[in-house]
């Protein structure tokens, strides 16, 4: 079946005559499906983008249970797609034998992508069915490229077809310096250079020579001043350093990289070495810029020049660097409990003021984690902490970037040692200030949550309550299941009461 199309939406049923195909059996693939598309002749654009999901419907023998999948994902549709879960969608399971048996009401896609070069859908960055987005099914994208003579696509490594947030002169490699152990907020450091592999193809029609320098950010304070830039190819290297003033990059060691040469459709590697300079904050501290404060990673673009016959075109890639990109803020609130009423807000996390240190008279961010210092608890009322984690990177945009997932996420949270004195007896009373309550520590996500009791924290046991820190709990340590996605936050919650 072919299809000619401007830049319309076109969806196709078929419908499987069972003496065809009577059942698919467990592992069986089923091959030989295909639609081709064709570019009329009138259109104009010299580049199209096309987003397909290939949906599938159809029940289990015996039961009758439907069932349905998209394509773009490892996971079947109508499971939560959580990974290591399969848990149906609330609802779906009416005999709650973990096999769906209804469709999820109102939540089967329609199929219908509205912006194909942002699916609303996710991206299946590969095209191969490797997405692992939350909604259902993830599209394969597509940029259908009329030929010119002169054209070169610049992008990360081994997709330098690559789209961004709006075109494929901002898509980008992100990636992380080392950040030391123990780094308070508000620190700055010198990070350590970071390296970058791009690909650059000459996607023209004749051959031409290419060549690569950076670029000022779109936004120039997004980048450190004096941040040094070095491009590799083969043997030879080229240093930069950045002005921010004025927003340009200075040659400082080497010539400008040109590949000679580059024939149509060669693909060619190229190193990109960045070096942020010392006295550089935190990407997970807010950072003042003029369009506002936020948390960044420092961008640098690389252009890609190609000259073919006298004619020049150009394309982008950004490779960009943060200095940390998971963020963790600690907050609490004051819960009645068993004692009296709790004052005005403080049963709000977001309450907790600044305060001023009597010693230093400097003001003091609650979120900088000493968000409880202005709490006033009683005894009988309850101590709810929450952390709060994110990971603060750029979220997957267009197709075939590389983004930061934060891997092995471990949280420790010990009430003994590290500023914290929830779990000691402060006041010699005999027994701990406050008493872990029972069933109160969750994670927001899949997650496996360990209890410790003594001083130090150092005996595994089981969620319990007590007075003493043999008999109750002095530490939880909340390990995250799977990967922490860019722009997610998720909470590690638990409750303590004041002895």
């Amino acid at each position: 079946m072919t299809f000619k199309f401007p830049g319309a939406r076109y969806e196709v049923g078929f419908i499987n005559k069972p003496g065809t195909i009577t059942s698919i059996a467990p592992g069986t693939t089923v091959n030989g499906f295909s639609i081709q598309l064709a570019v009329e002749s009138g259109v104009t654009s010299s580049s199209l983008t096309v987003a397909n999901i290939a949906q599938l419907f159809g029940q289990t023998p015996g039961t009758n249970a439907p069932v349905y999948d998209e394509s773009g994902d490892q996971n079947p549709s109508n499971y939560d797609g959580t990974p290591g879960s399969m848990t149906p969608p609330v609802g779906t399971d009416t005999n709650a034998d973990g096999v769906p048996d209804t469709l999820p009401l109102n939540s089967v896609d329609d199929g219908y992508i509205d912006t194909p070069t942002t699916p609303e859908t996710g991206v299946d960055t590969g095209n191969n069915n490797s997405g692992d987005g939350s909604i259902g099914g993830e599209a394969n994208v597509f940029t259908v490229q009329a030929p010119v003579a002169s054209a070169v696509l610049n992008g990360p490594q081994n997709k330098p077809d690559a789209t961004g947030l709006t075109d494929q002169n901002d898509d980008f490699t992100n990636k992380s310096s080392l950040v030391p152990a123990g780094t308070a907020p508000g620190s700055t450091l010198d990070p350590s250079p970071v390296a970058f592999t791009n690909t650059i193809i000459n996607s023209g029609t004749d051959t031409g020579t290419i060549t690569l320098t950076p670029t000022q950010p779109a936004n120039k304070l997004d980048l450190r001043d004096n941040t040094q830039v070095t491009i590799t190819y083969g043997s030879s290297s080229a240093v930069y350093t950045y002005d921010q003033t004025a927003g340009t990059f200075t040659p400082t060691s080497g010539a400008a990289i040109t590949i000679p040469n580059v024939a149509p459709g060669t693909t060619v590697n190229y190193g990109v070495e960045v070096n942020l300079p010392s006295g550089t904050p935190l990407s997970t501290d807010t950072i003042a810029n003029y369009t506002g404060d936020k948390e960044f990673g420092f961008p640098v673009p690389i252009t890609a020049s190609i000259n073919a016959n006298g004619s020049i075109s150009t394309n982008i890639t950004i490779d960009r660097v943060y200095t940390g990109f998971l963020k963790m803020v600690k907050v609490s609130r004051v819960l009645p409990g068993t004692g009296p009423a709790v004052g005005a807000g403080q049963d709000d996390f977001e309450s907790t003021p600044a305060y001023t240190n009597p010693v230093t008279n400097t003001v003091i961010d609650p979120n900088s984690g000493t968000a409880d210092v202005a709490r006033k608890p009683a005894p009988g009322n309850i101590i709810e902490y929450q952390i709060r984690y994110k990971n603060i990177s750029d979220t997957q945009a267009g197709t075939g970037n590389v983004i930061l997932n934060a891997d092995k996420v471990v949280i420790t949270e010990d009430g003994t040692v590290g500023g914290n004195n929830w779990a000691l007896d402060n006041d010699v009373s005999g027994q701990i200030d406050t008493s872990n309550i029972v069933g109160s520590a969750k994670d927001s996500g899949a997650s496996t949550i360990q209890f410790f009791s003594g001083s130090p924290a150092n005996s595994s046991g089981i969620d319990q309550t007590g007075t003493t820190v043999n008999t109750d709990i002095t530490k939880y340590v909340d390990t995250a299941t799977g990967q922490v996605a860019p722009g997610v936050q998720r909470t590690f919650t638990f409750q303590r009461k004041v002895n």
